[in-house]
């Protein structure tokens, strides 16, 4: 049974807290070595509080941090202290919703030009993206990320794992699929910045065209120009039809970039 947190804000993330790839046998192994000691320690403070208690101890060799894990797999921190990594380690990673939504406009005039910027964006916001999470999984067929060829690299021996990518697999045999939970790896940081729409007009003055035409402008403008932010996915402003998951972009379709250039009369 996972414990979940009684109280906390709607659209936080839960889950493991991502450790790192295990790179070679001696870091298995010392992980290995980490969660028994940490078991047994335990099992001894249940004997000092309990005389009668006898307890469950492993000689070295015997224990397993993540039952199923390998070298290129994923390991994860024991947040629970038990000395081995299961369900019960879940914890909560953060939150989607920003901490921090802001806005930035200006409008300048010189003469008969006008510049009119519009920008908006978000801090300490956080996005778990579903269509850049299917295309770097580590199991079975299907579109991929281009990075995941660089998966499954090892040292000349075969000793060590190199890979910054954890190794894949065609189907998923590890006890809890262990490289494609979810976890702080699978969250982006999507603070970001987007200039909104920017105008460049002129106000050409009427006695160019002798009183005939008056308020004659020029003007270019564009919409979505640009967007500074680190996140990688298709439209990090996105909407989302579910308030209880406002961190999850579920395939969101990308905002349009759209330039417009005009000339208004009156007369």
């Amino acid at each position: 049974m996972v414990s979940v947190p009684s109280a906390s804000e709607v659209g936080k993330f839960y889950g493991w807290q991502y450790g790192g790839i295990i790179r070679n046998q001696g870091q298995l192994n010392a992980l290995n070595e980490a969660g028994r000691v940490t078991h047994n320690n335990i099992e001894i403070e249940k004997q000092k509080a309990n005389p009668s208690y006898v307890p469950n101890l492993y000689a070295e060799g015997e224990w397993t941090y993540q039952q199923g894990a390998n070298i290129g797999d994923c390991w994860y921190y024991d947040t629970n202290n038990d000395g081995k990594v299961d369900a019960e380690d879940q914890t909560v990673l953060g939150s989607g919703m920003p901490k921090v939504n802001f806005g930035i406009s200006a409008r300048l005039e010189y003469k008969g030009f006008d510049l009119a910027i519009s920008t908006y964006g978000a801090l300490n916001y956080h996005v778990t993206d579903d269509i850049y999470n299917s295309l770097n999984s580590s199991y079975g067929p299907g579109n991929k990320d281009v990075k995941v060829l660089s998966a499954n690299q090892w040292s000349a021996d075969g000793k060590e794992y190199l890979s910054d990518v954890p190794r894949t697999y065609y189907t998923n045999n590890a006890t809890l699929g262990w490289n494609d939970l979810f976890s702080d790896r699978k969250i982006q940081n999507a603070a970001y910045w987007k200039i909104a729409n920017i105008e460049l007009g002129y106000n050409i003055p009427d006695k160019v065209f002798k009183g005939v035409i008056t308020g004659a402008r020029v003007y270019v403008s564009a919409q979505n120009l640009y967007t500074f932010t680190s996140y990688k996915g298709y439209n990090v402003d996105y909407s989302t039809a579910n308030p209880f998951t406002p961190g999850y972009n579920f395939c969101s379709f990308p905002s349009a970039r759209s330039f417009m250039a005009g000339v208004l009369f009156s007369f």
